[in-house]
């Protein structure tokens, strides 16, 4: 298995890297699929490997960004070359995702109906992928947040400064079947596996640099490797 990465994966981690860069801290969630569609990091036919990439580079530096992008890009690839989504692909429509099967909405003659729990990001122009059950099977289902029937109750989180998350309920609202649940969801882990990555990263890179920068006050390191190998017949000994 060849563990290179291509060039145009490279150019996806570089341009996301240089966007995270740009944007404030708490850039709202429109503002970043903008952002990201002027950087070219949307595409309906995008290799998952460049995207992760991409997904991974921009949360080092905004967690709520590449939240944002995560999900964004989840619903985008979902309808790859579908004409009805190129607002997606354009980044003048936000993509969402509801994160929890706490709520499993039902569909009828293509109109969903319940409550969908832990969508995000919300924005006023967006589209959201919700699971929905139809007979004895759950469908991801896409559906505009601003349509027929739709009401958003957003969610207080203390986390991802810019990233709004909503319960929503829908009331006979038009939608659009992307199919299995699992190929979505699929996706949508993968990229906030990456995510989570991108965040690990920049605790890395932060911690390390206050190892380097900061001493006590009789000018020792704060931090230390207080760990020791252990040796046979004895134990591990930490701080």
């Amino acid at each position: 298995m060849d563990f290179e990465l291509t060039e145009v994966q490279r150019s996806w981690r570089d341009k996301a890297q240089t966007l995270g860069r740009e944007l404030p801290e708490d850039a709202a969630a429109a503002d970043v699929v903008v952002g990201a569609a002027r950087a070219g990091l949307i595409d309906p036919q995008a290799d998952l490997v460049a995207a992760s990439l991409a997904v991974e580079a921009l949360a080092c530096e905004s967690a709520a960004a590449g939240m944002t992008l995560a999900m964004h890009l989840t619903t985008l690839l979902a309808f790859p070359g579908d004409e009805r989504f190129i607002a997606l692909a354009r980044g003048e429509t936000v993509g969402a995702l509801a994160l929890s099967s706490e709520d499993v909405l039902t569909i009828e003659n293509g109109r969903l109906s319940g409550r969908a729990s832990w969508v995000g990001p919300i924005t006023e122009r967006g589209v959201a992928i919700v699971g929905a059950r139809q007979g004895s099977h759950v469908t991801a289902c896409a559906a505009a947040l601003d349509g027929e029937g739709v009401h958003v109750s957003e969610m207080k989180a203390t986390a991802l400064q810019g990233f709004v998350w909503a319960y929503v309920m829908f009331a006979g609202t038009p939608c659009l079947a992307a199919g299995e649940t699992t190929a979505v969801m699929a996706r949508a882990r993968t990229l906030i596996a990456s995510v989570a990555l991108g965040i690990s990263s920049r605790a890395l890179r932060e911690s390390l640099a206050v190892v380097h920068r900061e001493h006590g006050a009789g000018g020792e390191q704060t931090v230390q490797d207080c760990w020791q190998i252990p040796q046979r017949n004895s134990t591990r000994r930490g701080c």
